[in-house]
């Protein structure tokens, strides 16, 4: 793999990439269903819009390149008990933060956690702030609103590793990307936000 040329390595990372949005998207589903069911009215025309655009922007990128064939098996495991357990305090620290501030500081003080904590890990912040629901009185579409803020500033730091890693074209690629998935997730709760500015 190391003798291709750059671009074919930078269009294989550039499609990996926009795929791991895919999952992320996903994932946010099987978030909101095991945190706070009842939060997937409001959220999921959002989560299947941006399943879609990030389906489309995944397969498109696939297009650039040309078939190859396999270079040999990846070896790895699914499942790292040191990944997963730093996961779950990461998780407990930030429903324990969230929460105590929200309590303190009110509704605002839930958007600038969920915001914050989307810059270190999308899922993170979303359980957390969905498991809110349930221990403070803000409205679940307040909550999905802080979802998406949290995937807002996830997408800012996804564009900052992708112009710092792979240089400015690639950037390029994956900003395209990143950013029409984001479109696609902010669009469906577009009247949600207005009704909470009201």
């Amino acid at each position: 793999r190391h003798t291709r040329y750059w671009r074919d390595w930078s269009s294989d990372v550039c499609s990996s990439d926009l795929f791991s949005s895919v999952t992320t998207v996903l994932l946010l589903f099987v978030v909101a269903i095991a945190v706070d069911p009842a939060a997937l009215q409001i959220l999921t025309p959002s989560l299947l819009t941006g399943l879609g655009v990030a389906l489309g922007v995944a397969l498109l990128s696939l297009r650039r390149q040309p078939i190859k064939a396999h270079y040999g098996e990846h070896r790895g495991r699914a499942f790292n008990l040191l990944h997963a357990s730093g996961f779950a305090v990461i998780l407990s620290v930030m429903t324990f933060l969230m929460t105590a501030a929200a309590h303190r500081f009110g509704q605002s003080a839930v958007f600038l956690s969920a915001t914050i904590g989307g810059f270190f890990d999308l899922h993170a912040a979303a359980a957390s702030t969905l498991a809110m629901f349930s221990s403070v009185s803000i409205p679940r579409s307040a909550l999905v609103i802080a979802v998406a803020c949290a995937w807002s500033t996830n997408t800012v730091s996804k564009l900052a590793a992708g112009f710092g890693s792979g240089g400015f074209r690639y950037g390029l690629r994956v900003g395209a990307g990143v950013l029409a998935i984001l479109a696609a997730l902010w669009i469906p709760l577009l009247p949600v936000l207005s009704e909470l500015l009201r």
